[in-house]
C-alpha cells in the first residue's frame, strides 16, 4: 500500500511578520523604476527577461524530475498535467506547453539553450511538439531527433502564425487534401456546405475584401465575401443584369 506524502505550503516569515514598511516595499520599488533614466530602465528589463528564461529552463528541470519520480502520484495527482494545474497553479494551456516542453526537450537536450536564449519559446516547442505527435498518429509519419532538430531550427524566432504556416507546409496530411475533390453538401433552408482546397493568396485577397467593405459589414464572412463576389461578377459578365 503505498502512502501518500504531503507537502504542506509555508508561509513565507516575511509576510508572517510583515510590519508596515515591509508592505510599501513593492511601492519603494515602483519609484525606483519610475526615477529610471530610459536607457537604464530598458537594459534592466532586457536583463530581467534573460533571468526569466534562466527561471523557465529551471521549472522545466525541476518538472522533469517530478515526472521521473512520479512524485505527482505520490501527492495524489494523477497526473503531472493535474499536479501543474492543481499544485502549482498553472493555467491548463500554460501547464500543457510547459510539459510538452519538459518531454520534447528530453528528448532533444539542445532545446533548453535554445529556450534560454530566446531564439525559441515555450509556444513555439509545444507547437512543434503537437505536430511531431499528430503526424505519427494520423500519418504515421515518425522523425529522427536529428529531423526534429532541423524542423525545431526552422521555427526559431517566428511568430505562432509563422509556426503553424511552417508545419502546415511540412505535414504529409496537407498533401493529402491538396489533391481532394470538391465536395458540395446541401444542409436545407436554402443553404449548402462546400468543402475546397484553395490557394493562400485567394484567402489574403478575401481577406483584403472583408476589410474594405467593413463599412458595410462589420463581421463579414468568406461566405458573405463569396456572395458579394458573386454578385459584382455577374453584374459585369451577365447582359440579363445589365
Amino acid at each position: 500500500m503505498s502512502t501518500l506524502m504531503h507537502f504542506p505550503v509555508p508561509v513565507s516569515s516575511t509576510l508572517a511578520n510583515a510590519n508596515f514598511e515591509t508592505l510599501l516595499a513593492p511601492a519603494e520599488k515602483s519609484r525606483a523604476i519610475w526615477n529610471t533614466e530610459n536607457f537604464d530602465l530598458l537594459n534592466q528589463l532586457k536583463a530581467a527577461v534573460k533571468d526569466e528564461r534562466k527561471l523557465l529552463v529551471q521549472i522545466l528541470e525541476y518538472l522533469r524530475e517530478v515526472e521521473r519520480r512520479k512524485l505527482y502520484l505520490q501527492m495524489a495527482y494523477p497526473s503531472l498535467f493535474e499536479f501543474c494545474v492543481r499544485y502549482l497553479n498553472y493555467s491548463e494551456s500554460a501547464a500543457y506547453r510547459r510539459i510538452q516542453a519538459v518531454r520534447l526537450s528530453s528528448e532533444i537536450p539542445a532545446i533548453t539553450e535554445k529556450l534560454a536564449k530566446g531564439t525559441l519559446n515555450l509556444t513555439q516547442v509545444s507547437q512543434a511538439a503537437t505536430f511531431f505527435s499528430l503526424e505519427k498518429k494520423k500519418n504515421k509519419k515518425s522523425y529522427s531527433v536529428e529531423s526534429k532538430f532541423a524542423i525545431l531550427k526552422t521555427l526559431e524566432n517566428k511568430s505562432k502564425r509563422e509556426v503553424e504556416k511552417k508545419l502546415v507546409e511540412l505535414s504529409l496530411s496537407i498533401q493529402e487534401h491538396t489533391n481532394m475533390s470538391e465536395i458540395l453538401k446541401f444542409i436545407g433552408r436554402g443553404k449548402c456546405e462546400l468543402k475546397t482546397v484553395i490557394a493562400e493568396t485567394v484567402i489574403e485577397k478575401c481577406d483584403r475584401i472583408k476589410a474594405l467593405l467593413s463599412h458595410k459589414n462589420p463581421k463579414m464572412s468568406y461566405a458573405d465575401v463569396i456572395s458579394e463576389m458573386a454578385d459584382i461578377t455577374l453584374k459585369k459578365i451577365d447582359r440579363t443584369l445589365r
